[in-house]
């Protein structure tokens, strides 16, 4: 539901919404009560100023939401809290088996895998106990052509370019259909999570797995923005999908405040 009202309300839909109301309320006639025209022209000119504003500035929620969990900088003092469970949580899989292993990963997700291996690698070489543990859920009708199993493997061969022992990967059930699933899951490991996945949604994760009475540490992936350099506010499209990534971790996070 979330990802529904995220994907029509922001940002592009809300400004065409307004701005159809706006020619409406102008040029419709049988549109007729107190101050219409006046109405419908001030929201045509919020549909151009929220479409400007948007496409400028839409990054800024986006690279705020980075930034909440810095990335994790593993050292001997997380000896103390082993061993751990390194949880990648989930993202797309690609279904072509002409494809290496290592690129059956959508670009996320190989992000996501990279920094688990990276985290998995460092914990390795300080001799703290570690299980690397993957999120691939799947849809029904491919899992008799890629099973567990066969997923499992492209995980093991992606984490054991690291150096990462295929005993130490494994994967959590693939019936998970959200992020409440999994972080369930994980906790069957009755371990201290590190939380890998992108950026964006590992703040949500966090207060989810805090919700759930899970011991965390945030480990973020595929970050966009260097917040010593950000972006110049200049117009163009790619800000107003980071500004709808925004807007679906807020609806999540708020989900999770109001309704738990």
């Amino acid at each position: 539901m979330k990802k529904l009202f995220a994907t029509l309300f922001f940002p592009i839909p809300l400004t065409l919404m307004l701005l159809a109301v706006g020619l409406l309320l102008v040029h419709v006639k049988w549109l007729k009560f107190p101050h219409s025209k006046a109405l419908g022209r001030a929201a045509i000119v919020l549909s151009f100023a929220l479409f400007l504003l948007y496409s400028m500035f839409g990054w800024y929620p986006c690279m705020k939401l980075e930034y909440k969990c810095e990335p994790l900088h593993v050292t001997q003092e997380l000896a103390d809290g082993a061993p751990y469970v390194v949880a990648v949580f989930g993202n797309s899989y690609i279904f072509d088996k002409t494809l290496p292993p290592t690129h059956r990963f959508q670009n996320v997700m190989s992000t996501r895998m990279f920094e688990a291996a990276r985290v998995a690698h460092e914990l390795q070489q300080l001799g703290i106990d570690y299980t690397v543990s993957v999120s691939i859920p799947i849809p029904e009708k491919f899992q008799q052509e890629f099973p567990k199993e066969y997923r499992l493997a492209d995980a093991r061969y992606y984490c054991g370019l690291f150096g990462i022992p295929p005993e130490k990967v494994e994967m959590i059930a693939d019936t998970c259909i959200n992020s409440k699933d999994e972080i369930h899951e994980f906790a069957k490991y009755n371990r201290k999570l590190i939380i890998v996945s992108s950026a964006t949604h590992v703040p949500r994760l966090m207060i989810l797995a805090k919700k759930c009475g899970v011991e965390a540490i945030a480990a973020p992936a595929a970050m966009d923005f260097d917040r010593n350099s950000p972006p110049n506010g200049r117009p163009i499209v790619q800000n107003m999908e980071y500004l709808r990534q925004a807007a679906y971790e807020f609806l999540g996070t708020l989900q999770y405040k109001l309704y738990w």
